[in-house]
């Protein structure tokens, strides 16, 4: 019976460690995805967007192609946050996030900087001019106005564009070029 009783607690020991192992693992990740994405989008943040952007230069100095990186500032976000409530920016923000993730290419990055400034990494451009149908998708994406609870709101934005492939720019400078 004494030794039933110890083989069932060492079994249980045993289960018990398997499940704060996973439970630890779960938090961990967790924790990696709360550090790397915006809190309101769910996009990638600054310290995954310059993760990506790293990947696109090397890629792209092993294969030649370019990377397009685009920058997008809200034009009169905060007229809208002022009128209309932080309730109301909010659920702009979220909304710009999504249809700027659908007007995507696979593979390509759209993340949230802070406030109204989305980047979007556009990698394996062979030439520069294919910017170009991203930028037309990009505006047509916020071209219809945005519903949100409260009202109908319109919003454009301020698009720069800045280009990398050699592999001698950082991220820091693709980002700031394309300010």
């Amino acid at each position: 019976m004494t030794v039933a009783q110890t083989l069932a607690d060492v079994a249980a020991a045993y289960l018990l460690n398997a499940q704060a192992r996973t439970d630890l693992q779960d938090s961990s990740e967790r924790s990696r995805e709360a550090a790397l994405h915006d809190a309101l989008t769910g996009l990638p943040n600054r310290v995954l967007l310059l993760e990506r952007l790293e990947h696109a230069r090397l890629r792209g100095r092993r294969s030649g192609n370019l990377t397009a990186v685009f920058f997008l500032d809200l034009n009169g976000f905060k007229a809208i946050n002022d009128a209309h409530g932080h309730r109301a920016g909010d659920e702009l923000l979220v909304g710009v996030g999504e249809r700027l993730t659908a007007a995507l290419r696979p593979g390509d990055t759209l993340a949230r900087l802070s406030g109204d400034e989305f980047v979007m990494v556009c990698e394996d451009l062979s030439e520069r001019w294919q910017a170009n149908a991203i930028l037309t998708r990009l505006e047509v994406a916020l071209a219809l106005p945005f519903v949100l609870a409260d009202t109908e709101v319109s919003v454009s934005a301020s698009i720069g564009i800045a280009f990398g492939g050699d592999g001698r720019q950082t991220p820091e400078q693709l980002v700031h070029d394309s300010t």
